[in-house]
């Protein structure tokens, strides 16, 4: 007889959808990322190099072949492995076109730690859309991350000091600056100071989140 190791379930609701909801004439939904988005994936970061590669390029690898359909297979499966174990809640961020659906962005709460419960907010948003559709799709996995089962106790928001359009976005909903750390990571091809915008698992905090996504 061989020994199996036991396989913990995925915890409930890691694939359950958000919306769509309609923001400026148009409907926007969340979702956790398919195997088959690979074009709509590719086709999005493409057309986007400019802006987010400062923030999202590699020194290794040229803009073109980090977004190879086998780096969203090998992305997809580790998003797969992270969400199903309640790790990490990842979506992408559709938008209802004539032809179906484009990918205008993603968003992800990475890193859940089981020890400090503290989770890193991550989010790239396409020009297309307005600043209402990112703070949508912030507070909706804000919320997420703060409800059952996940409870993260705060939501950790690293962005880069000369980044300031993320930076005005977070204080919009309600994170605050708490610190900054030297050369924390990588941003126009160097290491780059880097504020912590943090936001707490509060009452307050979600009834502000709320009231964004009822707007």
């Amino acid at each position: 007889m061989f020994n199996r190791q036991a396989v913990a379930p995925p915890v409930p609701g890691w694939d359950r959808p958000i919306g769509p909801v309609e923001i400026d004439g148009t409907r926007y939904g969340l979702r956790v990322p398919r195997l088959g988005d690979a074009h709509l994936w590719r086709a999005a970061r493409l057309a986007e190099r400019e802006r987010l590669l400062p923030a999202f390029g590699r020194r290794d690898l040229s803009w073109a072949q980090i977004h190879t359909p086998a780096m969203w297979v090998e992305s997809w499966m580790r998003v797969q492995r992270d969400a199903k174990r309640g790790e990490a809640i990842y979506f992408v961020l559709t938008e209802t076109i004539s032809a179906g659906e484009a990918i205008v962005g993603e968003v992800a709460v990475a890193g859940i730690d089981p020890n400090s419960g503290s989770g890193e907010l991550s989010i790239w948003v396409s020009a297309r859309a307005s600043a209402m559709v990112a703070q949508w799709a912030i507070a909706e996995t804000s919320l997420r991350a703060f409800g059952a089962p996940y409870e993260v106790p705060r939501l950790i928001g690293p962005i880069a000091v000369a980044n300031r359009a993320p930076a005005r976005l977070a204080a919009n909903l309600g994170y605050e600056k708490r610190a900054e750390r030297r050369g924390l990571r990588m941003y126009g091809g160097t290491p780059a100071d880097h504020a912590l915008w943090v936001l707490e698992n509060t009452e307050a905090n979600r009834m502000r989140l709320r009231d964004v996504v009822a707007r």
